[in-house]
């Protein structure tokens, strides 16, 4: 290890449980509609996940829901309000070992993650043994910044949760094109932003097993530089 390298802690990853329950792969369309009931911005919308192409009515009105409750694709206008896919996030809340690998996995994708352990840590439901990784490229700058803003106003959450942001593996003839997930030995495939956090037509899979660990193992291998 050179020096000044930061370590990573790799936990061990059990996933004995997928081999109990059949994994059915699925394809899962994110979808937005109004809540006209909604009070707040953040009630003011439903995510509305779609086993079947959604049609050109749907898309229309999902664009229009995600553009009025986010000033850009990236940036909502508030942080309690991040669209994705309701079917991803409840999956991350049941998980204890989750890595995200996304080039581009940004401030947004960041605080939906925040919204959903701040549930869980609400509710005191579920195991206190969650870690977390997330390794990106091109943001991971404004991610630091993100998590050390979030671990000073939400402690709670990182004494309970263990959070890592890592630089996604980059070098010689390696690159990552798509963004992943892996969440207690399931393989989501992630057609925009990883958890369906875009306002454009996008799609997300689910259902394949990670044998051995190999995608879990090969992606951290990425250098940790936050935790």
């Amino acid at each position: 290890m050179g020096k000044g390298k930061k370590r990573r802690l790799q936990p061990q990853l059990d996933v004995s449980n997928l081999f109990e329950r059949k994994l059915i792969p699925k394809l899962i369309w994110p979808c937005y509609e109004y809540n006209c009931n909604g009070a707040e911005l953040k009630d003011s919308f439903r995510e509305l996940d779609r086993e079947c192409f959604p049609g050109m009515e749907k898309l229309s009105t999902s664009h229009l829901v995600f553009k009025s409750v986010c000033g850009t694709d990236d940036e909502p206008v508030s942080e309690g309000v991040s669209p994705g896919s309701q079917e991803f996030w409840d999956a991350f809340s049941q998980s204890e070992s989750v890595v995200f690998a996304d080039k581009f996995f940004s401030p947004s994708n960041y605080r939906r993650m925040i919204i959903e352990l701040e549930r869980k840590n609400s509710s005191k439901q579920g195991s206190d043994e969650m870690n977390i990784f997330i390794f990106c490229l091109k943001t991971i700058s404004d991610l630091e910044k993100c998590h050390k803003e979030f671990k000073k106003k939400k402690q709670s959450i990182y004494e309970r949760f263990s959070i890592k942001i890592g630089k996604l593996i980059d070098a010689g003839s390696i690159h990552i094109h798509d963004r992943f997930a892996i969440m207690d030995g399931e393989i989501w495939h992630c057609g925009a932003a990883v958890g369906g956090m875009h306002g454009s037509l996008n799609a997300l899979s689910r259902g394949w097993l990670d044998k051995d660990n190999q995608l879990y193992e090969f992606f951290l291998q990425g250098e940790i530089v936050c935790a």
